[in-house]
């Protein structure tokens, strides 16, 4: 016994050390938990994705409110969100009519008028070209919104026939040479 205490040196009671875990053992209880909580992860994401998958193949989301319409009432010609978002971006249809006399070129972009005496289409002179000149082929074209444009220098090598261009009720329409 020892003289400053009342307990024996070598007491029964005293627990033994533990021993450091095994690697099994510890892949036991820290591995397979982390294991499982991943592949929890992943099986709710997947869920997930596929639901989105799923919704934007066969629903539209309205904005305000938050609502789900059947991806069939889109651009059907009726508002079904409050707000029209399922006819904003829709192809609209232009009536029959008159062939338009402006075009784009597919080369470079540059507006092109049509002669209607000779069916000739020619590149319409930059020198005065103004923004309001812009607006109208654009609208002739069937755009609405607001147009940017700026010039294209023609090169010696390139073929174009340059024509200056007036705007003649709405219309942009071949300069007569008369004036």
């Amino acid at each position: 016994m020892d003289p400053d205490s009342d307990q024996p040196l070598n007491s029964l009671d005293v627990k033994p050390l533990r021993k450091p875990r095994i690697p099994m053992e510890t892949f036991r209880k820290v591995g397979i938990p982390i294991i499982i909580a991943l592949l929890s992860l992943a099986s709710i994401i997947i869920v997930v994705v596929l639901i989105k998958v799923i919704l934007d193949k066969y629903y539209f989301l309205c904005g305000q409110p938050l609502h789900f319409i059947p991806r069939k009432q889109l651009c059907d010609g009726e508002l079904d969100c409050p707000l029209g978002e399922d006819e904003e971006h829709c192809v609209k249809s232009f009536p029959e009519g008159p062939a338009v006399a402006v075009r784009l070129s597919k080369d470079r972009s540059t507006l092109q008028v049509l002669d209607s005496a000779t069916g000739n289409w020619f590149s319409a002179c930059f020198d005065n070209f103004t923004e309001a000149l812009a607006e109208t082929a654009c609208r002739q074209m069937g755009y609405s919104s607001k147009p940017t444009f700026r010039a294209v220098e023609i090169g010696p090598d390139q073929d174009l026939d340059v024509v200056e261009i007036t705007e003649n009720s709405q219309e942009l329409r071949m300069r007569n040479s008369s004036g």
